[in-house]
């Protein structure tokens, strides 16, 4: 009998668990002529059930002269199967 699969997030891995969740990454570069950039992605999961999640992405920039937005991303998550062990979903991005 197995342990059970986790049930939270891994860095670079597929989501096996929905959950309400907000992250803000962030980061930042010092350049050589004294001037900085910034980079930044607004990162959403909405479970609207059990079986059906939402998460959008919204990525910034910016640096000494303007601030761009990024492509607004949907993605649609769908629990296919879950048991102890393993789960599967479809992910499907716009």
């Amino acid at each position: 009998m197995g342990g059970g699969a986790p049930r939270q997030g891994w860095l670079n891995a597929y989501e096996g668990v929905f959950y309400r969740l907000s992250l803000g990454i962030f980061g930042w570069k010092h350049h050589s002529n004294s001037t900085d950039s910034y980079t930044g992605t607004l990162e959403t999961f909405t479970p609207i059930n059990s079986r059906f999640e939402v998460r959008t992405d919204i990525p910034v920039s910016s640096n000494s002269e303007d601030t761009n937005f990024g492509d607004f991303r949907i993605q649609a998550r769908i629990m296919l199967s879950e048991s102890r062990n393993f789960t599967q979903t479809l992910n499907i991005e716009h």
